[in-house]
């Protein structure tokens, strides 16, 4: 197996560029969380007028129509900030030479990203809101005793929250690929093209949880920004995701052969 080091690509701008894709990216964050918000109105509005009318009984009205309704209000808030994700990657014209790895772009890693989130709220979600009215009929419980007992269900969600998140961090390790990223072709290894080690990966997950609390809004612009498309996570474990199905990287030295098999 050769030893050599391969090249990755990397953007360049020019300075009206990068200032349309800024533009845009902010544009196009703003009207995906706007539409995110009108469905969630909406969303709302809908469980508690069914919930109020008690059509269904509390644990069907949460299988029905929680889950569903929540993870279609984030898909389509984030179908309208992919859109202009999609128009910011069109002002990075610099494509792959021959034997360079090519860049994963934003709107592929933010589905990829949006995969693996959605598994692992779903997971939560199940644990912490469908479980208790399966194994709880709630008519019959003193109502001091409710808000305990929904209260541990939801810490309880947590558990499969983080195990699923563990679950994706070890098949990054393994594989380069979270399930999500898997789906959309694209892969994580290390700034020089070879396959990430584990230390980095986990560096790149820890940081996540930044992410997570600051609504992923650092990472995104640094994303939109640099010349590797590098989140917060990328830059400090010096990673970057590329494009699996990019036809330069069918061009490389054998070892690079062997992270895309």
């Amino acid at each position: 197996m050769s030893n050599s080091v391969n090249p990755v690509q990397r953007f360049k701008y020019n300075k009206g560029d990068k200032k349309k894709i800024l533009i845009w990216s902010i544009v196009g964050a703003f009207a995906g969380a706007f539409t995110l918000s009108v469905l969630t109105i909406i969303f709302v509005t809908s469980i508690a007028y069914v919930s109020v009318n008690q059509h269904y009984d509390s644990g069907y009205v949460y299988v029905l129509f929680v889950i569903p309704l929540f993870l279609l209000c984030v898909f389509c808030g984030m179908f309208v900030w992919q859109l202009f994700n999609k128009w910011s990657d069109s002002f990075k014209k610099d494509l792959a030479e021959p034997g360079e790895l090519a860049l994963a772009p934003v709107h592929k890693r933010v589905w990829a990203y949006l995969i693996d989130y959605t598994i692992e709220v779903t997971a939560f979600m199940f644990v912490a809101f469908i479980l208790p009215f399966v194994l709880y009929d709630f008519t019959e419980v003193p109502q001091e005793d409710f808000m305990l007992i929904v209260n541990l269900f939801a810490l309880f969600g947590y558990v499969p929250f983080i195990l699923v998140g563990l679950v994706h961090m070890f098949c990054e390790m393994k594989w380069g690929q979270s399930i999500g990223k898997r789906l959309m072709g694209v892969k994580v290894v290390a700034e020089n093209g070879q396959k990430a080690k584990a230390s980095k990966i986990f560096v790149r997950t820890l940081l996540r949880i930044a992410d997570f609390f600051t609504y992923f809004a650092p990472s995104y612009l640094l994303m939109q920004t640099g010349v590797l498309n590098q989140t917060l996570g990328d830059r400090v474990a010096k990673t970057v995701v590329v494009d699996c199905s990019q036809k330069p990287v069918a061009r490389f030295t054998s070892n690079v052969d062997d992270l895309i098999q």
